[in-house]
């Protein structure tokens, strides 16, 4: 009993490692579905998503800016 607790809590420990490593800041500066994300490097990215969405960082993910796509479609 006391190797299947150990079992247990280790197995739990674990799990919550590998989730704690994403997190949601706030849904700013959109609130559309996002699709798809890409980093040319380890700072500089873009995701698309839904009605047109595309946003940009320059700081691995730690503040995005909208930019324009000139559509409404789904990206």
């Amino acid at each position: 009993m006391k190797k299947l607790v150990l079992l247990l809590v280790i197995s739990l420990s674990i799990y919550s490692e590998i989730l704690g490593q994403w997190f949601q800041i706030d849904n700013l500066p959109q609130y559309n579905t996002l699709t798809a994300v890409a980093f040319i490097n380890n700072d500089t990215g873009w995701a698309v998503g839904t009605y047109g969405t595309i946003i940009k960082t320059t700081n691995a993910g730690i503040t995005w800016l909208l930019q324009d796509s000139l559509t409404d479609g789904h990206l």
